[in-house]
């Protein structure tokens, strides 16, 4: 069962990357996601810690090269999903009505830059 479950969410994935150039999930299409059935769950929280990680991994590699980081996340703390979540939804109450049609990767960049400063 599980193993069918992989199977589809790896063919929603491919599917979703390939039919756009370029494909930005926005706040209001996460949560529909988010709230969704079994599999959009699933496909919104493996999108959500992927966009967490492709950030954490740019903030690391500006400090490879010697330069500032976008934000300071403690070295030790792994954040979740559900955290990246929290995060998300904090910036959008930040935003109001217009957050819905912000893509989740801007949103959770300014919460992580407001949750982890570099003092």
């Amino acid at each position: 069962m599980i193993q069918l479950n992989l199977k589809k969410l790896l063919f929603v994935v491919i599917a979703m990357t390939l039919s756009q150039g370029s494909f930005a999930i926005t706040y209001k299409n996460f949560k529909g996601n988010l709230n969704g059935n079994e599999l959009s769950r699933t496909v919104a929280l493996v999108h959500i810690q992927g966009v967490g990680d492709g950030l954490l991994g740019a903030n690391m590699d500006l400090v490879v090269k010697n330069l500032p980081p976008i934000f300071c996340q403690p070295e030790k703390l792994a954040v979740t999903p559900e955290q990246y979540i929290k995060f998300l939804d904090e910036a959008a109450t930040n935003l109001g009505n217009s957050a819905n049609e912000f893509p989740v990767s801007l949103l959770l960049l300014s919460r992580l830059k407001a949750v982890f400063p570099c003092i």
